[in-house]
């Protein structure tokens, strides 16, 4: 994959990864999709970062109890608020990454997420 240093172009896929999860598909395209939107929450531009998180939130409002259950996305809709996503320190990551985790829990839909948010 060719990494690019442009806001704008990774912000843009952020949005088409949570229009596309938006659509009904198939658990294993969604879990793909899953797979690459999880790790732009720790992107290493905040802006990435924050609008990961806010993208990810809206879609919990709208299809979170249909997708993770109402429980569950209330949970993550917690987690996802009660962080700032531009000034997060290293140590902060990967205490939401524990918390993301253990959120998910069974319904993580690959083990690449779960390796994502073990590192």
């Amino acid at each position: 994959m060719k990494y690019t240093k442009s806001t704008n172009k990774v912000i843009a896929i952020v949005t088409i990864f949570t229009a596309v999860l938006n659509a009904k598909l198939e658990e294993s395209l969604k879990g793909r999709i899953w797979s690459l939107m999880i790790p732009l929450l720790f992107h290493e531009f905040p802006v990435v970062s924050k609008c990961a998180a806010d993208r990810f939130y809206l879609y919990l409002m709208t299809q979170g109890d249909e997708e993770f259950g109402n429980e569950q996305s209330e949970l993550l809709q917690d987690i996802l608020i009660e962080q700032d996503w531009l000034e997060m320190t290293n140590w902060e990551k990967d205490k939401v990454k524990t918390m993301l985790k253990e959120a998910f829990g069974d319904r993580l839909p690959e083990n690449r997420i779960k390796k994502e948010l073990e590192e």
